[in-house]
């Protein structure tokens, strides 16, 4: 991926992993959130990716770039809608490596809530009212996100977008593998 000066941070990195990011969305697509078991299985995988990404934050983002914890939404969501065995959670042990870039990592987390926002927007019109949405409501990501946009309409040529696009792959390919590999096995 050249990188030029005309170029925001954002774009690039847009386009590097436009394919990873489709592939996820069309993975994700299948589900039909408005029905439980296909919701809860959606909220079980976003954990099992997300806590791991909350970890690495921890351990290695800066605190402006760490973006908001969101896995107590998603185990109240889950937990309200009983589709999901307890012990079917226990496998969000992934690893994430110490050399990723941390703005790359939060603009994965804190894009999605963009989707998240469509995602609340279906349902609402959908009519399914009664499921729990602590996740694709939560505030805090939306301004999170508001607070990264400065950050990545930079010009590329200030990063490596190189290391940021592999960074940025390192999530998507995270979330595609839990999506990927959940096991009907987790669902009641």
């Amino acid at each position: 991926m050249p990188a030029t000066g005309s170029q925001t941070l954002r774009v690039c990195l847009r386009r590097a992993t436009d394919t990873a990011h489709t592939t996820l969305d069309r993975t994700l697509a299948d589900f039909d959130l408005t029905q439980p078991r296909d919701y809860a299985r959606f909220l079980a995988i976003q954990l099992s990716a997300r806590a791991p990404v909350e970890t690495w934050c921890d351990r290695y983002a800066p605190a402006e770039l760490s973006p908001p914890k969101q896995a107590q939404l998603l185990r109240a969501d889950i937990a309200d809608l009983e589709q999901v065995r307890a012990d079917g959670l226990s496998g969000t042990g992934a690893v994430l490596e110490a050399g990723l870039e941390p703005l790359a990592v939060a603009w994965v987390i804190a894009g999605s809530s963009l989707g998240n926002r469509a995602m609340l927007a279906g349902l609402r019109k959908s009519g399914a009212s009664s499921l729990p949405v602590r996740f694709l409501s939560d505030p805090e990501m939306t301004r999170f996100w508001n607070s990264l946009k400065p950050l990545v309409e930079r010009p590329s040529s200030q990063f490596d977008t190189v290391s940021m696009a592999a960074s940025a792959h390192a999530i998507f390919a995270l979330f595609q593998a839990r999506a990927d590999a959940w096991p009907e096995a987790a669902l009641v």
